[in-house]
């Protein structure tokens, strides 16, 4: 099954079944629900999914495919490939050289489901950030039993120089508004190629600045042993995201930049694009004095 959720000129959330190329459209809301369905109801209603990628259907929007009450994200999940050691700006040190080698995943919480955008919405990058990073990853949504029944695409959008300061300052380099893109799609297994990469594209009024990719081969987990991981001593509601981990590092220190779009495609998924956007804080904290 193939699912998208959309937000339809009257202002509600359905879910869709994309079906060669045509989304046909459901009354029902939840992606997890509609799973659960022996025979979906269809409302009858045909979009096109081209027409609709493209933002192309007025009042019509992709929202990310499931409203998620949390959004959990692994990291160092896959085989360590020459661009981490080259890249000058990805968190370094005895901490993370540990984590690497220690056989246990890294697993952080990233947000909520309010803080997540889909297809076509803009990302964030932190207004104190020097280096806005892109993170291309498979997620996984995941049932009551915390059980992995849909595939998605997400970017775990961070800001590397503010973790490479300080490790405990994980939180706010990937947590803040717009910090996680998921979509545009979900599949369930049967629709994710057992040979699928994860293809990560920059582009730059229109030029491509960065093209790259890795396969699924090279997670170090299987999808079941990441979510037993996560679920072991954490209840998981349904519907919450685990992003998978990035295996597709920039070399270069090139920050994701306002106006910069962002690819990121999946074989049996899609393309999620997003563009970027700058935050600008509503406060600022250096008017606070920090007494030691």
């Amino acid at each position: 099954m193939r699912l998208a959720r959309i937000k339809t000129p009257s202002r509600d959330t359905v879910i869709g079944l994309l079906e060669k190329e045509q989304l046909l459209l459901t009354p029902h809301h939840d992606p997890i629900e509609v799973l659960s369905l022996e025979q979906p109801a269809l409302t009858g209603e045909r979009l096109s999914w081209a027409d609709l990628e493209a933002n192309k259907l007025p009042g019509f929007e992709i929202l990310p495919p499931i409203d998620a009450p949390e959004v959990w994200a692994f990291g160092f999940t896959y085989r360590r490939g020459p661009q981490f050691s080259r890249s000058p700006v990805i968190p370094k040190g005895p901490a993370y050289t540990h984590a690497i080698n220690s056989g246990r995943p890294e697993i952080f919480f990233k947000t909520t489901g309010f803080r997540v955008v889909g297809h076509n919405m803009a990302v964030g990058i932190r207004g104190d950030a020097q280096y806005g990073a892109v993170e291309a990853e498979l997620c996984m949504i995941v049932d009551a039993n915390g059980q992995p029944v849909l595939f998605t695409g997400g970017n775990d959008v961070s800001a590397w120089d503010i973790e490479a300061q300080n490790p405990l300052w994980l939180a706010q380099s990937k947590t803040f508004e717009a910090c996680c893109a998921l979509g545009p799609i979900a599949v369930t297994r049967e629709h994710l190629p057992a040979n699928a990469q994860v293809r990560c594209r920059v582009l730059r009024n229109e030029a491509v600045l960065f093209d790259d990719a890795v396969p699924l081969s090279d997670l170090l987990w299987s999808f079941d042993e990441l979510a037993a991981f996560a679920r072991t001593y954490t209840p998981l509601p349904a519907g919450t995201v685990l992003m998978t981990g990035t295996g597709v590092i920039r070399p270069d220190a090139e920050s994701l930049e306002a106006g910069d779009v962002v690819e990121i495609s999946i074989d049996g998924i899609g393309v999620l694009r997003n563009p970027a956007r700058r935050l600008y804080a509503a406060t600022d904290f250096r008017m606070y004095e920090f007494k030691r």
